[in-house]
């Protein structure tokens, strides 16, 4: 009985909830819904489309307008794909290259965080500003490799870089300073 009780008193608070809610609410949930359903169907389509280009027949591919269902289904593609020997070779060296880097990674990242953890490590303040300005020109190097054909939004991923790297290397030469600057903005910012 208690338990049937509490769902029934459950059930009544959440339709009183519902019909107290505005009409406001309502509309902005709707407009919520709609754009969350529509950036899924955006998202998604694409990849549904290869698929179905995937089972399609490739002569009927050529001719285009397969949307997200295949016109004639066949599994010659993937039969094609599968027989060709490299394939499994090509994807051990992929999960190899993969776990290997990761590996790596995460191995001498860690290392080098314990020790520039330490304060009584004697060269820490000359190893962070070298690793804060070698990333600087890596990502420099990055945005002109990346981004040297579009002009305009070249500059707007420049100015992101920079202005994180400006933070890290300020931070860096007097962490103190920094600190107690970032806090009177964030104090300004509430007020």
């Amino acid at each position: 009985m208690d338990a049937a009780e509490s769902a029934t008193s459950a059930v009544k608070a959440r339709r009183a909830k519902l019909a107290s809610r505005s009409l406001q609410d309502w509309i902005f949930d709707i407009v919520v819904y709609l754009l969350i359903g529509i950036i899924t169907v955006v998202t998604l389509y694409p990849f549904l489309n290869v698929l179905a280009i995937s089972f399609n027949d490739s002569v009927d591919t050529v001719r285009g307008g397969i949307s997200i269902y295949p016109r004639e289904f066949t599994l010659e593609n993937y039969k094609l794909i599968f027989s060709y020997g490299g394939l499994i070779t090509g994807f051990k060296i992929s999960v190899l290259r993969t776990l290997a880097g990761t590996l790596a990674g995460l191995i001498s990242g860690s290392m080098v965080a314990y020790t520039l953890a330490r304060t009584d490590f004697q060269g820490r303040r000359f190893i962070s500003t070298f690793l804060a300005i070698t990333d600087v020109c890596i990502r420099r190097v990055d945005s002109r490799l990346y981004f040297d054909k579009e002009p305009g939004f070249d500059r707007h991923v420049r100015s992101i870089y920079f202005a994180r790297a400006r933070k890290r290397l300020q931070y860096l030469r007097h962490p103190f300073v920094y600190r107690r600057n970032s806090l009177c903005a964030s104090r300004i910012g509430q007020a």
